[in-house]
């Protein structure tokens, strides 16, 4: 006796049985719950052309045209969108859902390199691009002060070491020095805002790494005049740090 055997001697049995999961599945299926707005991250990428000393209309004309023009024959591209200012020009890619991240970043890299030719000579870096969506906001804020330096050595410290070296951690899309400015205030050296989010631990260790190298220390003398910097830290769609 196998399986099959009395399927096969109740014929009347195995109909009912068939017929009873088709309707289950189907008064299962009507029951199913709808979102009207589903959370989707759909694969997005930014792209960043700096142009100092160009009018806005220069750069829409000159390096957004050109660039939106080679991006439109990128398959999968749903969107694009950008907007010209002072010397800057960001430009936001939307692909469809289809399209892997890492694929998109390669034909967008693939566009820029086409589109070079068509950007004006003396641009003085090639156009950048990140995987992140500047419509979401960062997971993490990170505060530098210092009562030694000035405000640009302070940037420059921000940039150029602590940026970087968070830069390269797993989930990382995009660190920004979102400003640099003077305050006063009676206490030197560094203060880390942790942020919430999600998790970034990672982060937290690279910075207190490069804190503790010493690139910017402070004498521990008070001051009224400060210097202070604020980074922040933007995660890739989807990346959950479980730490």
């Amino acid at each position: 006796m196998n399986l099959s055997e009395p399927f096969i001697r109740r014929p009347v049995m195995t109909a009912v049985c068939t017929l009873s999961v088709i309707v289950f599945g189907v008064l299962s299926y009507l029951k199913l719950p709808v979102n009207d707005l589903p959370a989707v991250d759909y694969p997005v990428i930014q792209v960043q052309v700096s142009y100092p000393g160009a009018t806005p209309e220069t750069m829409a004309n000159n390096i957004a045209t050109p660039l939106e023009r080679q991006f439109m024959q990128i398959n999968g591209l749903e969107l694009v969108t950008s907007k010209s200012t002072q010397g800057e020009t960001s430009l936001t890619l939307q692909f469809a859902l289809t399209k892997s991240l890492d694929a998109a970043a390669t034909d967008v890299q693939t566009a820029i390199t086409q589109a070079t030719g068509s950007l004006p000579v003396d641009l003085p870096s090639p156009p950048t691009f990140s995987k992140t969506n500047p419509n979401d906001q960062p997971i993490l804020y990170i505060a530098l002060t210092s009562d030694t330096v000035t405000a640009g050595q302070l940037y420059d410290y921000g940039s150029t070491q602590v940026g970087q070296r968070i830069s390269i951690l797993p989930g990382v899309s995009r660190v920004n020095v979102v400003n640099v400015y003077n305050i006063r205030n009676d206490r030197g050296g560094f203060a880390p805002l942790r942020g919430g989010g999600r998790g970034f631990s990672n982060v937290d260790r690279a910075f207190n790494d490069e804190h503790v190298r010493g690139g910017i220390s402070s004498n521990g003398s008070d001051r009224i005049k400060s210097s202070a910097a604020l980074i922040s830290v933007s995660a890739l769609a989807g990346y959950c740090d479980n730490e």
